[in-house]
């Protein structure tokens, strides 16, 4: 974790690079080496090849500490885990309000309906956007993998698509 956090907060570097070298700890893995006399190991922070075996997480309404005086605190309406690690941000809109009202709500972080969607819903995005990790394109690559981390992912996105915008909405 020492890697990724430093890798994150090095200011000397542009927030691009500083996000591309998270990204390689993430896909790639940390080199350590355990001992002198031994030779260097990959940790891996998410188990690529067997995603079952990673831990999930979603929150709802984390606080987020700023970096520096000049940033603000956040508080996104949903964050994705992984293995403990926040990868993910989640911040959805009505589609009923003005592009200018969303983005000051988004700045807000005011709107909370995705994180009252069904938790199955939640798993379905978190593996999209871990998929993306791996290929980049909605691509037969990309659909090969979906199928193979989580075979149900386009029911799943059938009923996420087909759900209310808002939670007060529905009738159980």
């Amino acid at each position: 974790m020492f890697a990724l956090e430093k890798a994150a907060g090095d200011t000397s570097k542009s927030l691009y690079d500083r996000n591309r070298a998270v990204y390689d700890l993430l896909r790639y893995g940390v080199k350590v080496k355990p001992d002198i006399s031994e030779n260097t190991e990959t940790v891996w922070l998410i188990d690529w090849k067997r995603p079952e075996r990673n831990h999930f997480a979603i929150a709802e309404e984390v606080t987020v500490s700023a970096a520096d005086a000049k940033a603000h605190t956040k508080r996104p309406d949903v964050v994705m885990y992984v293995n403990g690690i926040a990868l993910g941000v989640l911040e959805l809109k009505r589609s009923t309000i003005s592009l200018a009202q969303g983005i000051r709500q988004n700045l807000d972080n005011q709107n909370l309906e995705l994180a009252k969607k069904p938790v199955r819903c939640l798993e379905y995005i978190v593996v999209h956007e871990l998929v993306h990790l791996l290929e980049r394109h909605h691509n037969d690559t990309f659909t090969a993998l979906m199928n193979k981390f989580l075979p149900q992912w386009k029911l799943r996105r059938n009923e996420l698509n087909a759900a209310p915008l808002a939670h007060e909405m529905w009738s159980y």
